[in-house]
This record gives C-alpha cells, structure tokens and sequence, in this order.
C-alpha cells in the first residue's frame, strides 16, 4: 500500500497537477487492494483526484498495455534474443552488459505512435467506444418466441442506482464464467 501512496504522492500528482488547472484528474486503476488504503483515498479526495477501479477480472479487455502493446514488445524481445544468440553462435549470455541494448531494440520496434493507438482504440477509449468491449463480453442466447413463457425474464434499462450494480455484477460474473 506504502508504494501505491507514494507513487500518488511523488509522480502521478505532480506530474498531472499543472496540466489540470485547478480541475479534477481521473486515475483509471484496477482494483487490487494496494490502492484502496484510507490514506490513498483521502488523498485523491483532497487533491481532486478522481479514482476509478476497474472491475476485478477484467483488465485484459480495458487496459490498453495488456489489450495491444506488451504481446508485441515480448514478440519483439523473443526476437532481439533469437538475432543475438544467432550472432554470438550460440554462446549468449545476458547480463548487465547486453540486457537493455537488446530491450532498447524491442522497445523501438513495439512502443509505436500505431501501436499504441490501435491499443487505446481497441479499449474502446480513444475514440471512446464502449462496444468495442462489449462485443468480447459473451453473449445471452434469446429464446425465440415460441420458447418465451409468461413467466420468462424480460431485461429492462436498470431505473436504479441498486439495478445497475446488479447489472453490472452480472455482466462481471457472465465475463469471468466464460473465460
């Protein structure tokens, strides 16, 4: 918890402070419990920062590095490795000396201006496109008509703060069931 309440303190305030003038930021984090100390909270509460957890389980579909970037940089660095083992005849060892040379180079091939997009528009957050996480949840299959009993279930749009949570549980568990 200690590491997450200093990172807020040292960087991500710091650095987002000047670029909100005087306005509220937005943190997007996943929801492990290293963030939700007291302390941490209070202080995205006095600093106008606003926390937002994503739900548990479900990072592989909304955070742009898991979605698009670190598949290609791990590609990239398997690569790297393979050109410098062939170079060196088999005999590769990393270490100090070779290590960030090798990464430097996966690094230039996967941490690009497309790359990068593509990731945040597959999150559908650039443009902001929440279909695009949407259409990876699973499915509910419809019951066609001659199926449907009185009795049977009919969704409506959530009217309350409690039916959204439902809701919104049920999609969560629905993603994880099917994963």
């Amino acid at each position: 918890m200690q590491i997450a309440l200093d990172w807020l303190h040292k960087d991500f305030d710091p650095y987002t402070k000047p670029r909100a003038n005087g306005g509220y930021r937005l943190l997007l984090m996943d929801s492990h419990s290293s963030h939700t100390s007291y302390e941490f909270l209070e202080y995205c509460l006095e600093n106008r920062i606003v926390p937002f957890f994503l739900p548990a389980h479900s990072t592989h579909h909304l955070q742009p590095l898991d979605i698009r970037v670190f598949s290609p940089y791990q590609r990239y660095f398997t690569e790297a490795v393979d050109a410098e083992t062939l170079r060196s005849h088999g005999a590769l060892n990393i270490g100090k000396h070779n290590f960030f040379p090798i990464l430097q180079q996966a690094r230039r091939k996967a941490l690009t201006s497309s790359i990068i997009k593509s990731a945040w528009k597959k999150a559908g957050l650039v443009p902001f496109n929440p279909r695009e996480v949407y259409s990876l949840l699973p499915r509910e299959s419809t019951p066609e008509p001659h199926e449907a009993s009185s009795s049977s279930y009919s969704p409506q749009t959530p009217r309350s703060p409690q039916s959204i949570r439902r809701l919104t549980k049920k999609v969560i568990y629905q993603a994880n069931s099917s994963l």
